[in-house]
């Protein structure tokens, strides 16, 4: 046989065996190759070394041939769930949740597989160097941000004068210089605050403007899409406002209880995951608060989900996506502050819930309730950390850090005491950074940062080693792959990591 149509035989068996399956880069491979000229026009080593290339390749053939045949002994994976019937999905009457069954077990759902990263970070952390600060020529507040190609997008507002702000979109290539691409007056709709992915989509979510409201029952949060970060069109979605249509959006009525904070109401929080969207929020009717879940595979068409029972009362706090949606919060929660419990619950496609186990005895005070609060998402776990409900004047709430490896179960992290958990953090879905210092001092007058440790699961931490310290007091802050991206009240800094190998 010749070289000329051993090649021209090898390139037909692969396509013959992978088809259009084959990655990606085989199928670019496979073009190159034929287009290229006859073997005998290229040069080719002689010898051991050629016999080495055939059997290199011959070796792929066969390896590509076992990897792309179906097999019926392949285990679970992730699908599609069933759509609920009408019954499951239909949106509970104002006033009417699911009864609480206080000790009642959780049921736990079919285990879905956690896809985990193909490639972990480049290198661990050890240290974080600060860029010098920029300072914008208007009052810029991000609310959240994504990479996006060679840069990042961010959604938040900007502060015209006169005690006015107005919604807007930025981009940035840096992190620290944000052009606005994007500014308008969206009135009781409110600010974007939520920003996601889904597919080559983004989309951002407002929350209600409470202040521009006045009283509840004025207004819903809004939607709008971009495909590219600086165009972006407003979602109009019939069924995104008949969800929250009639639902109490406001501050708290004049029976909550005056010693613990309000609870959020409207749209709380936004997660894009296996099976689409989903977004979670609160309401309050008939002395109690009502969860809101909703679900979407397009960000234009929304479904109301139940939760499951047990799941009365419910406040909920924070969702996010690793491999499943988990949503945290609290159970029972009502005017009279002690009778609220932490409670998280978890899908995998955001359509069906179930509630996570989560521990309580011996942890919370006698005569005291506690909630979740925000949630944040490592390579090996999830964090969150509990306050109570009772607030107290000045001081940081949450102070008790939970970990979960999945989300199905949770408990309090070793050595709380000690623990950054309860400091400022954030993630990226590989690591959790937190910023100190810690604990966090009372009032309003806290200094910026003098210290930072990151974790992969919120259990086991790493010191960081600060350039320098910050001064200007933090708003925000993002974890992205290459840093840390740091909002303060008057400028942005950059935090550029040094790493180990």
């Amino acid at each position: 046989m010749t070289d000329e149509r051993f090649e021209r035989d090898l390139i037909d068996a692969l396509r013959g065996i992978a088809g259009q399956e084959a990655p990606m880069s085989l199928r670019y491979r496979l073009s190159d190759i034929s287009d290229r000229p006859p073997i005998a026009h290229r040069l080719w080593f002689a010898g051991p070394l050629r016999v080495s290339v055939v059997a290199v390749v011959a070796t792929a053939v066969l390896a590509l041939a076992i990897l792309v045949w179906p097999s019926p002994d392949v285990g679970p994976a992730l699908s599609e769930s069933p759509s609920p019937t009408t019954s499951q999905a239909a949106s509970p009457t104002q006033g009417q949740s699911p009864s609480y069954e206080p000790g009642a077990e959780p049921v736990e759902p079919t285990p879905v597989p956690t896809p985990m990263p193909t490639t972990g970070p480049s290198g661990e952390w050890t240290g974080l160097a600060w860029s010098d600060p920029v300072t914008p020529p208007l009052t810029v507040h991000l609310e959240d941000l994504l990479p996006r190609g060679d840069g990042y997008v961010a959604v938040g507002r900007v502060d015209v004068g006169g005690g006015v702000s107005e919604a807007a979109f930025f981009v940035s290539e840096d992190g620290l210089n944000w052009t606005v691409e994007d500014q308008l007056d969206a009135g009781a709709g409110g600010f974007p605050q939520h920003l996601v992915a889904l597919g080559d989509e983004l989309l951002a979510f407002s929350e209600p403007n409470l202040d521009a409201l006045g009283l509840p029952n004025a207004g819903e949060p809004l939607i709008w899409r971009s495909t590219d970060g600086t165009d972006w069109t407003p979602v109009d979605s019939s069924s995104w406002r008949s969800a929250w249509s009639g639902l109490w959006i406001g501050p708290m009525p004049a029976s909550w209880d005056t010693t613990q904070h309000d609870p959020e109401t409207g749209l709380v929080d936004v997660a894009s995951g296996p099976g689409g969207l989903v977004a979670i929020g609160n309401s309050f009717a008939e002395e109690e608060m009502i969860p809101v879940v909703l679900h979407s595979t397009d960000g234009r068409t929304w479904d109301r989900i139940p939760l499951p029972p047990g799941s009365a009362g419910a406040s909920l706090s924070s969702v996010v996506s690793r491999g499943r949606f988990v949503v945290v919060g609290a159970v029972a929660v009502g005017p009279d502050e002690a009778t609220a419990v932490p409670a998280a619950w978890i899908s995998g496609d955001g359509t069906t819930w179930s509630a996570a186990r989560v521990p309580t005895d011996g942890v919370l005070p006698d005569g005291a309730g506690g909630e979740f609060g925000p949630l944040v998402a490592g390579r090996d776990g999830l964090l969150t950390c509990m306050g109570w409900r009772e607030m107290s004047a000045g001081a940081h709430r949450f102070i008790v850090p939970w970990t979960s490896t999945d989300g199905s179960t949770w408990e309090v992290a070793m050595d709380r005491d000690a623990s950054p958990a309860c400091a400022w953090s954030a993630a990226d879905g590989e690591r959790i950074v937190a910023l100190g210092p810690r604990p966090l001092p009372t009032g309003t007058d806290s200094p910026g940062v003098t210290m930072a440790w990151t974790s992969t699961d919120g259990v086991t931490w790493e010191s960081l080693s600060l350039g320098s310290t910050l001064q200007d007091r933090l708003e925000r802050f993002w974890v992205v792959p290459d840093g840390v991206i740091y909002a303060g009240v008057e400028s942005f800094w950059f935090g550029t990591p040094s790493t180990s190998r």
